[in-house]
C-alpha cells in the first residue's frame, strides 16, 4: 500500500495526553461518593425498569437493576473484587 503524503499520525503519547486521564480522575475524586439514578428500557424485549449507581471513588461502586416482575440484578466492585446477585443468574464473586 503506498503511503499518503501529508500531516503525521500523532503518537500513543500524545492521544493519551489530549485525553487528560490524570485530570479527569482527580476530578472523580474531587466528587468524592454519587449517585445517579434512572430509567431503562430494554427496546428488543420492551421491558422497562430502573437502576441506581452508587460511586464510592475510583474503582468502587454498585449499580442495582429492577425490572419489575421481569426480574433484578445487582452488581458491586471494590477495585480487587466484584460480586454480581441476579434472577437471572447464581450469585457469583469475581477475583
Amino acid at each position: 500500500m503506498p503511503l499518503v503524503e501529508g500531516e503525521q499520525l500523532p503518537t500513543v503519547e500524545e492521544i493519551l495526553a489530549l485525553r487528560d486521564t490524570d485530570g479527569r480522575k482527580a476530578a472523580i475524586e474531587g466528587m468524592r461518593d454519587y449517585q445517579l439514578n434512572g430509567n431503562i428500557h430494554s427496546i428488543q424485549s420492551g421491558i422497562k425498569g430502573t437502576f441506581s449507581l452508587y460511586v464510592g471513588g475510583i474503582g468502587q461502586y454498585r449499580i442495582d437493576s429492577d425490572y419489575g416482575k421481569y426480574g433484578y440484578s445487582m452488581a458491586a466492585v471494590n477495585g480487587e473484587q466484584a460480586w454480581i446477585e441476579s434472577s437471572f443468574g447464581p450469585f457469583d464473586e469475581l477475583h
